[in-house]
């Protein structure tokens, strides 16, 4: 059950980052840069005070920017639906 945990609270931080989406870059693009910044100093306050979320970025970047990426391309299949 630990990993399952893991992964719900690597997809917190996942929606987190993809809150602050600018659709003029690609979901990939904010994904790669949004962990960059989240692994330091700079990043969100709730993000730099959980040691538990730092520590899943320098463990697990790559499922984070995965999730961020299926959030957002879920959204924006969710949004193009709406429009037709």
């Amino acid at each position: 059950m630990e990993a399952l945990s893991t992964y719900k609270t690597l997809q917190e931080i996942a929606v987190i980052a993809a809150t602050k989406y600018n659709p003029q870059t690609s979901p990939e693009d904010y994904a790669n840069s949004v962990v960059k910044v989240y692994q330091t100093d700079k990043a969100p306050e709730k993000i730099r005070k959980n040691v538990y979320y730092r520590h899943l970025l320098e463990t697990y970047p790559g499922t984070v920017r995965n999730e961020v990426v299926r959030i957002i391309e879920a959204r924006n299949a969710g949004a193009k639906l709406v429009q037709q």
